[in-house]
């Protein structure tokens, strides 16, 4: 067994069922190497094929009595990395998250620093939509982006000391510290919203 097999073993294992795609191994060999060798492990159904160049490693689910299955959102998240975009959830999934909204939204759907793209796996729709880099940037924190794209959901004239609270409930000492930082670079409006849920902490 070569060494670079079980370098991508050894990846593999990491990903814990999410999917992965041949650019997620570029650090350890050349493209067609990377492919030879998942398609060696397909062989041995050691990993599906969920698409064109992304695959996954099931896990039986002894409680389930069945194979594990990837989420549509980390096969969203999957196909942005080989495509090398930055995405966040939507507004309305932000909001969701961040427990400002009950409501679940019925699609998959990304802001993105990419191009505006859809693609369909099982019948499920996944959607990047093209945003601002005020809202979506690689030099933001995966929360700093949350937070800013459920501020753009809630609306100007709509957010109330409730959502301030909840939206600092869910932020870490270093959330915030990341959020005042990186923040000056989205809109004022949204910026002055950052100030109110720092509050003291960024006195």
């Amino acid at each position: 067994m070569s060494d670079v097999y079980e370098q991508i073993l050894e990846k593999i294992t990491a990903f814990h069922n999410e999917p992965f795609t041949l650019s997620d191994f570029k650090d350890i060999a050349r493209y067609e190497v990377i492919k030879k060798n998942l398609q060696r492990l397909k062989e041995k159904n050691l990993i599906y094929r969920l698409k064109r160049g992304m695959y996954y490693a099931p896990r039986y689910l002894t409680y389930l009595g069945e194979y594990s299955h990837p989420s549509i959102n980390s096969i969203g998240e999957a196909l942005a990395r080989q495509n090398g975009w930055t995405i966040t959830p939507s507004e309305n999934e932000s909001l969701n998250l961040l427990g400002l909204s009950t409501q679940v939204p019925s699609s998959c759907e990304f802001l993105s620093t990419g191009p505006y793209y859809e693609s369909e796996f099982s019948g499920n729709k996944i959607t990047y939509k093209h945003a601002s880099s005020k809202y979506v940037s690689s030099s933001y924190s995966k929360k700093t982006m949350l937070v800013i794209n459920a501020i753009r959901g809630l609306g100007k004239d709509n957010i109330t000391s409730s959502d301030i609270s909840i939206i600092r409930s869910n932020c870490s000492k270093s959330d915030l510290e990341a959020l005042k930082m990186e923040g000056v670079n989205t809109s004022v409006w949204i910026y002055e919203v950052i100030n109110k849920i720092g509050g003291e902490f960024y006195a």
